[in-house]
């Protein structure tokens, strides 16, 4: 229940904001609901207001100054329904009195300020989901809870998943997500995040059993947009869809045949569209008719050029009288609100062409959809097999058949319903354990298992990418399928084709450099694609098997850690770090809120063990092998810095990130590893630490390992050898005086002896993502804020060169 004042008042703030109507009933349910701390499982048909009911509530919480979540992460299957919604969202925002930035790193603390940011494959502008509202895509999210996040070097994989604790994820047009791959992973995500997370799951065409499964599984309250409230939708009484199953493979000569003013094609792959379209431009050259293609592969810019255009020929407001054809891949699925009077598509999952369809007679009327036999029935990629075959079963005898959404919504549960219910019996344990693997081992096939049957690859199309300067300028990628680059590097050629980065760990090295591929397997997340064979357009996008030349976008961020570091002592640098991460705390505020009581106890006793962390966490530079090599380094590079005449130990050196790193390889300095040394050197001080904030009622061991985990891994979610390492002799007195700052009484400082063989060798099972169990939770938030924290007190006195 809400109170009625509140309710009231949220109904004004809905009807203010928008300018046109007043919240329907299925979203006023939907906002007591989240005002409950409730997740939801929202299924309501394309148009009927699914975003807006998960957005208003945040807005109308942010307009009075308050919170409902920490933030929201709204991840949708598709790109470019990412950015249109981003793009949607920041108007509404505004609307509603909030002033909008898109940067959470130039948030200025107003009251009324919102960060909506956006990270994409090709738009990544908040490479850590650090903004109130954090528009993404399925892919990008759920690698990230793999801690293999698909557009981010390995090294940073464990950063993002910490912000799911204490957020809103929003999991938009759910239906379109591969079942045995995204959609059990995402389940499982939620199913583990469950009284930590609010998740709202939205969907058009999910099935009923799958629905009610989904609701179990997660806690949820399912919701539906009741068939009144549907008629109250503009134009849904007033239109209808035709639907015919053409047994013949899509072709330009169909479409042209079959014109009628307004028409969309869809193919299920990119080559097919440019196939397509190239065919249509030829064979209409002549005849006034304006042509168009869209997917994926264009450059952000160029493809908001395109989409201005299809506003004016297929949107609500468009000349009836222009005659227009666009072809495109799946990227018009759902999201970009345009119609037209013709669809042509090739054959997909049931669920796909209602989504599709969706596009014809949008606004009113009677639309015709001409549903196509694939060129290779035996391989309906991107498809699952099955669905597609039972698609084929159920649409065989279609012939002008009609359909209004009642009936769309019954064929889809005709062909999904019988497959789903196999399908549930797949145990979220099982997926449990397949996650759990990929966090420890981190391979990139995990992606292709887990996430999505095709597995996309980040391109550069550059002639010599060693001399593109990724750290200081991250450039927008364009995402191609990994079956596409195996077919490339079978080309017979004495030229290099595709070469991926291969970073420096060493902490004061960010470099890269680059190396041809052997295998495209060996392709993570990046790779360089030699413009001899492949070439970027404005018209058709990125084209395979045609010479091009370099066409590298850079955009304004980086996710790199690339500084120029100055001198500064051990002391200094983790009191910078514990006071960036205080600043970090009110930012997740419900997240501590929410461990706290996972684990029985309190905000301000998590939130000072995380800050036990990042005071702790450098301690394996307190090494003398660390200690040694600084100190021959600040002699040669900077003999007169403050702190090394003053003899303190160091946590940097002065040192140029560009200039310096071959000057230290000539000097052999070697500093070793000092994360996992540091992390297991101070478990006595962490174990210390947690008896002293915690009660008999949490599981004091769980909590240690979480904390010592994210020390030895603030520079990778896999760090787990440990190898031989001794403290300077005045390391306690050093930690001590770091420790200092946290209004926490620990006494006398205890640290691990050096390590002997037997520890170093059963180390690494102490850091499995299910040895960790309920400690998991603060260990992903911790080092999260850890890692935050240090990157930004590292790029202050960096900022001092």
């Amino acid at each position: 229940m809400i109170a009625s004042d509140i309710a009231l008042e949220y109904k004004d703030f809905f009807k203010r904001t928008t300018k046109k109507y007043e919240p329907y009933p299925y979203q006023e349910k939907v906002f007591s609901l989240l005002h409950n701390k409730k997740s939801v499982v929202l299924r309501a048909p394309t148009g009927s207001g699914k975003t807006l009911a998960v957005i208003m509530p945040f807005l109308y919480y942010k307009s009075k100054r308050n919170k409902l979540v920490d933030r929201i992460i709204y991840a949708l299957p598709m790109r470019s329904l990412a950015f249109d919604l981003y793009n949607s969202t920041s108007k509404i925002a505004e609307m509603a009195g909030l002033k909008v930035i898109d940067d959470p790193g130039k948030r200025s603390k107003q009251a009324k300020e919102i960060c909506i940011s956006i990270q994409t494959g090709e738009l990544q502008k908040d490479h850590f989901f650090e903004g109130d509202l954090i528009f993404t895509t399925i892919d990008q999210l759920l690698s990230s809870y793999l801690t293999i996040p698909v557009s981010l070097p390995d090294r940073l994989g464990n950063i993002n998943i910490g912000a799911i604790i204490g957020s809103m994820v929003v999991f938009d047009e759910v239906h379109l997500m591969e079942f045995q791959r995204s959609f059990l992973t995402a389940t499982e995500m939620m199913n583990r995040f469950k009284g930590l997370t609010q998740f709202f799951v939205m969907t058009a065409t999910l099935t009923e059993p799958t629905q009610k499964w989904l609701t179990k599984q997660i806690g949820a309250e399912p919701v539906t947009c009741s068939i009144d409230e549907l008629k109250s939708v503009p134009g849904y009484k007033e239109r209808s869809r035709i639907y015919s199953f053409e047994k013949e493979p899509l072709s330009s000569d169909a479409v042209i045949e079959n014109h009628e003013q307004k028409t969309l094609v869809l193919c299920n792959t990119v080559d097919r569209s440019q196939k397509i379209y190239s065919e249509l431009k030829e064979k209409l050259k002549d005849r006034d008719i304006k042509i168009a293609l869209l997917h994926s592969r264009f450059f952000k810019k160029d493809r908001k050029e395109i989409e201005k255009n299809l506003q004016g020929w297929f949107g609500k407001e468009s000349d009836n009288e222009i005659n227009a054809i666009l072809v495109s891949t799946q990227v018009i699925e759902a999201g970009i609100d345009i119609s037209c009077n013709v669809m042509h598509t090739e054959l997909a999952p049931a669920n796909s062409l209602i989504q599709r369809a969706g596009r014809c007679a949008r606004y009113s009327g009677i639309g015709k959809v001409l549903i196509y036999e694939l060129e290779d029935p035996s391989n309906p990629l991107p498809y699952a097999k099955n669905e597609v075959e039972a698609t084929r079963k159920e649409i065989n005898e279609f012939w002008e058949k009609e359909l209004d959404p009642d009936s769309e919504k019954d064929l889809a549960e005709r062909v999904h319903a019988p497959l789903e219910n196999l399908r549930l019996i797949d145990s979220i344990q099982n997926r449990r354990w397949e996650v759990n693997e990929a966090m420890d081992y981190g391979h990139s096939s995990n992606i292709q298992k887990l996430i999505r049957e095709v597995d996309s690859v980040n391109i550069l199309l550059t002639p010599n990418p060693d001399a593109e300067n990724i750290e200081d300028s991250w450039p927008e990628m364009l995402s191609v399928p990994r079956s596409k680059l195996y077919k490339l590097k079978k080309t017979s050629s004495d030229e290099w084709i595709l070469k991926i980065p291969i970073f420096n760990d060493d902490e004061d090295f960010k470099g890269s450099k680059w190396q041809e591929v052997e295998s495209v397997n060996a392709i993570s997340w990046l790779a360089a694609l030699n413009p001899k064979f492949a070439k970027y357009s404005q018209e058709f996008g990125l084209v395979f098997g045609e010479e091009g030349q370099r066409c590298v976008h850079p955009t304004e961020k980086t996710p790199h850690e690339s500084y120029n570091y100055s001198c500064e002592s051990y002391l200094e640098h983790t009191n910078l770090v514990v006071n960036e991460a205080r600043s970090l705390m009110p930012l997740y505020d419900n997240g501590l809120k929410n461990i706290a009581s996972k684990i029985l106890s309190n905000r301000d006793s998590v939130e000072r063990i995380i800050l036990l962390a990042c005071a702790l966490h450098d301690a394996g530079k307190l090494s003398m092998q660390w200690q040694r090599a600084m100190q021959l380094w600040q002699k040669f590079s900077d003999p007169n810095a403050e702190p090394f005449v003053r003899g303190l130990p160091l946590a940097h050196t002065t040192y140029n990130s560009k200039k310096d790193w071959k000057k230290m390889q000539d000097l052999k300095i070697q500093k070793g590893p000092h994360a996992a040394e540091g992390a297991y050197a101070v478990l006595p001080i962490i174990i210390n630490g947690c008896q002293s904030q915690f009660d008999k009622n949490v599981d004091l061991d769980n909590t240690a390992v979480a904390i010592m985990a994210a020390i030895a891994r603030h520079h990778g979610p896999r760090t787990s050898n440990l190898r031989q390492s001794r403290l300077i002799p005045e390391a306690k007195k050093v930690l001590s005086d770091a420790i200092e700052q946290l209004d926490m009484d620990l006494g006398d400082p205890n640290i691990s002896d050096t390590p002997d063989q037997d520890t170093i060798d059963t180390f690494k099972d102490y850091l499995r993502t299910s040895q960790i169990e309920q400690g998991l939770f603060l260990y992903w938030l911790s080092v999260r804020i850890l890692r935050l924290a240090d990157q930004r007190a590292t790029s202050k006195i960096g900022s001092l060169l």
